[in-house]
C-alpha cells in the first residue's frame, strides 16, 4: 500500500463518535461499541493493521535512520513509534479506569518519552512538537458575559487566578487551572463554545503571538504540541508518489493520539454527566505539557482539531484550535509569561454587529463582519498587575 492509498482510508476522517459505532469481532460478528475505551481499542488495532500493509516511505534525503546498523526503513520506524504510542494510550486509559490517575499519567509520559528498552529510533514525542505555524497566524477568542459588558482586552485573556475556582474541566482544560482557548476562525470559535448561532452576550477578540525579536528575555518562543488532523491537506500534498517530506512520518505517528483525543463525548450535557471518559487523555496530555516546561524545548500549549466540526467541512477546512495554559501561577491577575507572548485586540460585542446587519443576518454574515471589525482593531500588549 502506498502512502497516497493509505491516506484515502476512511479511518482518517475525524471526528468519529463511539456511540453506535459498529465493528466486526474476531468471530466475524457485527458488534456495537459499548464505551469510548472499547472504541479506541478497535480503532488503534485497525490502524496498526493498515500500517502493516504500508510500503516503505521514501523521504527526501533519507534512507532510514543513520544511528542504527543495519538501517531501518522509514515505514518500519513509523510502525515502531506507533506501536509504542498505541500501547501507552491503552495502558493510560486502563490505569485511569482502575482508579489511578497518577499511574495513568506515568503511562502516558512513558509512551511519549520512553526510557530504556523501547527499541525506538526516536521517541514518539519527537513527532509532535512544532513551532507556531506562522508568525502572522491570528486566533479568535470568544467569551459570554450576561451581567456586564466586556470592554477591556485583559478581560478576554485567560481567567485571572483569583477566579480560578470558576475553571471547569473541559477537554483540554484542568479544573481550577486557567487556560486560554482560541480558534483560527470566528465560526470555529463559535462551534467550540457549543453554539450554532451568535447571541448578544458574546464578545470577541483577535490574538497573535508577539514577534520573537520583540519578546522580553528570557521569554521563549511559542511552541505548540501538534494534534491537528491535517488529513485533507496531506491528501492533496501527497496525491502523487514520493519522495515525500518528513511531515508524512510525523503525521502517521501522531495520528493515534489525534484520534483518541478528538472523540466527541458520548453522554449529552442534558444528562448532566459528572465525568467524560473522552477527556481523560486530553487532560493528562495538558498536564504533561505543563511538566515539560523546565526543559530546553518548552511547550507552550496544544494545537488541535475540532471534535465538533469535520476536518473537511467547507467553512472550517484547515482551521484548528489552540489551548494555552497559564505558566506562572500567581495569587491574583494574569500569567506574566503569557502576556509577554501574546498581544490582543479590544473586544467587539456581537450585539453591535447584529445591530449593524439586522435581525435577518445569517451566521456566516455575522462572522464575516465580526472578522472585519476585529481586523480594524489595534493590538495591545497587556501589563503585569
Amino acid at each position: 500500500m502506498t502512502v497516497a492509498e493509505l491516506l484515502q482510508d476512511d479511518i482518517f476522517n475525524l471526528p468519529v463518535s463511539w456511540v453506535g459505532f459498529s465493528f466486526t469481532d474476531s468471530l466475524g460478528e457485527q458488534k456495537i461499541c459499548r464505551s469510548y475505551h472499547q472504541f479506541v481499542i478497535r480503532r488503534l488495532s485497525a490502524y496498526m493493521d493498515l500500517l502493516d500493509r504500508l510500503d516503505d516511505i521514501e523521504v527526501m534525503g533519507s534512507t532510514g535512520s543513520p544511528i542504527r546498523l543495519p538501517p531501518v526503513s522509514n515505514a518500519e520506524e513509523v510502525r515502531r513509534a506507533v506501536k509504542v504510542l498505541c500501547r501507552g494510550i491503552l495502558a493510560t486509559l486502563k490505569a485511569y479506569a482502575e482508579g489511578s490517575p497518577s499511574r495513568a499519567y506515568a503511562q502516558l509520559s512513558q509512551a511519549l518519552e520512553p526510557h530504556g528498552g523501547a527499541g525506538l529510533l526516536q521517541a514518539p514525542a519527537v513527532y509532535f512538537e512544532t513551532q507556531l505555524d506562522h508568525p502572522q497566524q491570528v486566533y479568535y477568542r470568544l467569551r459570554i458575559s450576561e451581567d456586564e459588558p466586556v470592554t477591556q482586552p485583559r478581560e478576554m485573556f485567560h481567567l485571572p487566578f483569583q477566579l480560578r475556582w470558576k475553571t471547569k474541566g473541559y477537554r483540554f482544560s484542568i479544573a481550577g487551572y486557567p487556560s486560554m482557548y482560541a480558534g483560527t476562525s470566528p465560526l470555529l470559535a463559535l462551534h467550540e463554545m457549543r453554539l450554532s448561532a451568535w447571541n448578544d452576550h458574546l464578545y470577541a477578540v483577535k490574538l497573535r503571538t508577539i514577534p520573537r525579536q520583540s519578546m522580553e528575555l528570557p521569554i521563549r518562543d511559542v511552541r505548540l504540541f501538534n494534534l491537528r488532523n491535517q488529513i485533507e491537506e496531506f491528501r492533496r500534498r501527497y496525491a502523487r508518489p514520493g519522495p515525500y517530506d518528513g511531515q508524512i512520518m510525523k503525521f502517521l505517528v501522531r495520528w493515534p493520539l489525534i484520534m483518541a483525543t478528538s472523540v466527541p463525548v458520548g453522554h449529552p450535557e442534558s444528562d448532566k454527566p459528572q465525568f467524560h471518559e473522552e477527556y481523560v487523555l486530553p487532560q493528562l496530555l495538558l498536564e504533561w505539557v505543563n511538566n515539560v516546561r523546565g526543559r530546553d524545548q518548552k511547550i507552550t500549549g496544544i494545537a488541535f482539531s475540532s471534535s465538533r466540526v469535520e476536518a473537511k467541512a467547507l467553512t472550517d477546512a484547515g482551521h484548528f484550535n489552540i489551548v494555552v495554559p497559564a505558566e506562572s501561577p500567581v495569587a491574583t491577575g494574569l500569567c506574566a509569561v503569557r502576556i509577554r507572548q501574546f498581544e490582543i485586540t479590544a473586544p467587539v460585542a456581537v450585539s453591535s454587529i447584529r445591530a449593524e446587519l439586522g435581525k435577518d443576518a445569517t451566521v456566516d454574515e455575522i462572522a464575516q463582519r465580526l472578522d472585519e471589525r476585529l481586523s480594524a482593531q489595534d493590538y495591545h500588549r497587556l501589563h503585569i498587575d
